[in-house]
């Protein structure tokens, strides 16, 4: 008995040492071929670049993970290869008929923007979701409009997108905007022909600040909602 635990037990810990060896060899190949892809960035033409962006796309959300975790903040070393291939793989993804692509890279680009504290990178990667984001994005782009730097391109991305999740999104966050974040507000509601945000909208463009009164004119004008037909019909008096 003593020796048929023994067995098992070499057998055991010989399984498990060829698992994790096994598991080592696979980190250190998809490694491998990350440094072999991203050398070769940026590529030489349209269908080289096209070639590359499958071979990441083949290396699943670790390897796109692993290519997100490369991008650095300024000064701190070079991650022009990196950027170019997270750039091109996003154009990539946003072909016709790539859906689960594009999903799969939002969802790998909101996870490496939660992570990475750099203001830099973070701007990188929202512009990336500003091309392949949808709705599954809005609720991690939202957590940024009240960002002092990242309330502008998280607009951006939400615009793009142009969801009523993206919709929703302005909206909730309207009230508690920051200074920056309001003009950035109006004129996304207004392109995005809010109808839910005229009853905001109404009060700006009646307020004392002429900027943001501008804006909200033009934002109710492209809206086109009768609500605000009394306020557009007052224009030219309240521009003198």
């Amino acid at each position: 008995m003593r020796n048929i635990n023994r067995w098992t037990l070499i057998l055991g810990v010989s399984i498990l040492t060829l698992c994790l060896a096994s598991s080592a060899q696979d980190v250190r190949t998809l490694n491998t071929r990350i440094v072999d892809i991203l050398a070769q960035f940026p590529a030489e033409n349209s269908k080289q670049t096209e070639d590359l962006c499958h071979e990441i796309i083949q290396l699943g959300p670790e390897g796109i993970h692993a290519i997100c975790t490369l991008l650095l903040a300024p000064g701190m070393g070079d991650d022009t290869q990196a950027r170019y291939a997270l750039n091109s793989l996003s154009h990539y993804a946003g072909r016709p008929g790539a859906g689960a692509q594009r999903i799969l890279l939002s969802k790998e680009y909101a996870k490496a923007l939660v992570l990475d504290p750099d203001k830099d990178v973070q701007v990188f990667l929202i512009a990336q979701l500003q091309m392949v984001g949808g709705d599954e994005s809005v609720k991690t782009l939202a957590s940024y409009l009240k960002d002092e730097r990242l309330c502008d391109p998280a607009a951006r991305a939400l615009l793009a997108i142009g969801s009523k999740s993206a919709e929703k999104a302005f909206l909730r966050a309207w009230n508690s905007a920051i200074k920056k974040a309001r003009p950035i507000f109006i004129k996304a509601l207004g392109e995005m022909q809010s109808q839910a945000a005229v009853k905001k909208l109404l009060p700006v463009a009646e307020g004392d600040e002429p900027a943001l009164r501008i804006l909200a004119l033009a934002a109710l004008a492209n809206i086109g909602d009768p609500r605000a037909r009394e306020v557009l019909s007052r224009v030219p008096v309240l521009q003198r």
